[in-house]
């Protein structure tokens, strides 16, 4: 009898467990007439490069016939969303920094994207959450 308690322990763990080691959600809707792609979760990666390209990587990559369901073309990269810092130098700056942050502290955040910038969802909008 103890083993089988010691199996279905083991067992719900194994369940709550998988549900959190990547719990992340990426939806695309049209809001107002404007299409929007989302993404919750944590951050991967944080890259940036001398060619100002900043990368923000998504723990999973996400599908990318859904932008394509709310009207986005071109996008060919699902793994993370993407901003050229010669776009908004300043939002560049306060982008990348919060996401930094977020990703330090292995925090969840939701980006919001709107568009398509060298085959990625362009990042236009982050929230941080405990």
């Amino acid at each position: 009898m103890e083993s089988v308690w010691k199996y279905v322990l083991t067992l719900l763990g194994a369940v709550v467990l998988s549900g959190t080691a990547h719990a992340q959600t990426f939806t695309c809707a049209v809001s107002n007439n404007i299409p929007y792609c989302q993404y919750t979760g944590k951050l991967d990666r944080v890259y940036i490069n001398i060619d100002k390209w900043m990368l923000f990587y998504f723990e999973q990559s996400v599908d990318i016939a859904l932008p394509a369901s709310a009207g986005f073309t071109g996008i060919s990269r699902g793994d993370a969303g993407a901003f050229a810092v010669s776009a908004d130098p300043e939002f560049a700056e306060y982008f990348y920094s919060t996401a930094l942050t977020a990703f330090a502290g292995e925090k969840t955040v939701t980006i919001q994207m709107r568009g398509n910038v060298g085959g990625y969802m362009k990042v236009d909008r982050i929230w941080v959450t405990r």
